[in-house]
Protein backbone atom coordinates (compact mmCIF):
# COMPACT_ATOMS: atom_id res chain seq x y z
CA UNK A 1 0.00 0.00 0.00
CA UNK A 2 2.76 2.67 0.61
CA UNK A 3 4.33 1.65 -3.00
CA UNK A 4 1.34 2.93 -4.53
CA UNK A 5 0.97 5.92 -2.81
CA UNK A 6 4.72 6.73 -2.82
CA UNK A 7 4.84 6.21 -6.47
CA UNK A 8 1.28 8.65 -6.78
CA UNK A 9 3.18 11.21 -4.63
CA UNK A 10 6.19 11.10 -6.83
CA UNK A 11 4.01 11.06 -10.32
CA UNK A 12 2.12 14.66 -8.59
CA UNK A 13 4.92 16.28 -7.75
CA UNK A 14 7.01 15.89 -11.27
CA UNK A 15 5.34 18.61 -13.20
CA UNK A 16 6.96 21.21 -10.84
CA UNK A 17 10.42 20.29 -12.01
CA UNK A 18 9.17 22.45 -15.48
CA UNK A 19 9.46 25.87 -12.96
CA UNK A 20 12.68 24.58 -11.15
CA UNK A 21 15.14 25.94 -13.90
CA UNK A 22 13.88 29.22 -15.82
CA UNK A 23 16.12 29.68 -18.83
CA UNK A 24 18.95 32.37 -17.98
CA UNK A 25 17.94 35.33 -20.65
CA UNK A 26 21.01 37.78 -21.41
CA UNK A 27 20.58 41.59 -21.38
CA UNK A 28 19.14 43.16 -24.51
CA UNK A 29 22.17 45.82 -24.94
CA UNK A 30 25.71 44.90 -22.34
CA UNK A 31 27.34 48.66 -21.64
CA UNK A 32 30.79 47.02 -22.02
CA UNK A 33 32.46 50.09 -20.01
CA UNK A 34 30.34 49.52 -17.14
CA UNK A 35 30.75 46.37 -17.32
CA UNK A 36 34.83 46.55 -16.66
CA UNK A 37 35.91 46.53 -13.43
CA UNK A 38 36.46 43.80 -11.02
CA UNK A 39 33.61 41.82 -9.56
CA UNK A 40 33.82 39.34 -6.50
CA UNK A 41 32.05 36.15 -6.06
CA UNK A 42 30.23 35.85 -2.91
CA UNK A 43 28.28 32.31 -3.47
CA UNK A 44 28.82 29.88 -6.38
CA UNK A 45 27.87 26.19 -7.58
CA UNK A 46 30.29 23.83 -7.30
CA UNK A 47 32.08 23.75 -11.01
CA UNK A 48 35.27 21.76 -11.94
CA UNK A 49 37.48 24.94 -12.86
CA UNK A 50 36.83 25.92 -9.09
CA UNK A 51 37.47 23.12 -7.75
CA UNK A 52 40.62 24.63 -5.50
CA UNK A 53 39.43 27.70 -5.08
CA UNK A 54 38.94 28.50 -1.43
CA UNK A 55 38.71 32.38 -1.10
CA UNK A 56 38.87 35.84 -2.75
CA UNK A 57 36.79 34.96 -6.26
CA UNK A 58 37.19 37.50 -8.50
CA UNK A 59 36.97 38.23 -12.12
CA UNK A 60 38.49 41.35 -13.72
CA UNK A 61 37.40 42.89 -17.09
CA UNK A 62 39.04 45.50 -18.74
CA UNK A 63 38.64 47.42 -21.88
CA UNK A 64 41.33 46.42 -25.09
CA UNK A 65 42.24 48.57 -27.46
CA UNK A 66 41.23 45.75 -30.06
CA UNK A 67 37.91 45.86 -29.16
CA UNK A 68 37.99 43.03 -27.33
CA UNK A 69 37.66 42.64 -23.26
CA UNK A 70 40.36 40.88 -21.32
CA UNK A 71 39.54 38.92 -18.44
CA UNK A 72 41.18 37.42 -15.30
CA UNK A 73 39.72 34.88 -13.04
CA UNK A 74 41.62 34.38 -9.77
CA UNK A 75 41.15 33.26 -6.47
CA UNK A 76 43.17 31.99 -3.23
CA UNK A 77 43.58 28.28 -2.94
CA UNK A 78 43.82 26.42 0.44
CA UNK A 79 47.17 26.70 0.95
CA UNK A 80 46.66 30.54 0.47
CA UNK A 81 48.72 30.90 -2.90
CA UNK A 82 46.59 33.29 -5.81
CA UNK A 83 46.28 31.64 -8.79
CA UNK A 84 44.56 33.13 -11.62
CA UNK A 85 43.34 32.23 -15.37
CA UNK A 86 44.25 34.78 -18.16
CA UNK A 87 41.33 35.13 -21.59
CA UNK A 88 39.71 37.30 -23.72
CA UNK A 89 36.02 38.15 -24.08
CA UNK A 90 34.10 39.16 -27.46
CA UNK A 91 30.34 40.14 -28.22
CA UNK A 92 28.54 37.78 -29.46
CA UNK A 93 27.41 39.17 -33.32
CA UNK A 94 24.05 39.94 -33.53
CA UNK A 95 23.58 39.06 -29.63
CA UNK A 96 25.01 42.48 -28.17
CA UNK A 97 24.16 41.20 -24.73
CA UNK A 98 26.04 37.91 -24.61
CA UNK A 99 30.21 37.32 -24.63
CA UNK A 100 32.33 34.34 -25.79
CA UNK A 101 35.44 34.25 -23.65
CA UNK A 102 38.38 31.94 -24.33
CA UNK A 103 40.63 30.80 -21.90
CA UNK A 104 42.86 28.96 -24.49
CA UNK A 105 46.03 30.21 -25.88
CA UNK A 106 45.60 33.13 -28.67
CA UNK A 107 47.25 30.78 -31.02
CA UNK A 108 43.83 28.51 -31.29
CA UNK A 109 41.58 31.49 -31.55
CA UNK A 110 40.54 30.47 -34.51
CA UNK A 111 38.64 27.62 -33.19
CA UNK A 112 35.05 27.66 -32.50
CA UNK A 113 35.10 25.23 -30.05
CA UNK A 114 37.56 27.31 -27.34
CA UNK A 115 34.99 30.07 -27.22
CA UNK A 116 32.09 29.72 -24.27
CA UNK A 117 29.24 31.53 -23.90
CA UNK A 118 29.02 33.81 -21.22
Amino acid sequence: MRLPRLLLSFVALLPLTAFAQQPVRAVPQLDISRYAGQWHEIAHLPVSFQKKCRSDITASYTLRDDGLIGVRNGCRTADGSLTQADGVARPVQGQPGQLQVRFAPEWLGWLPLVWADY
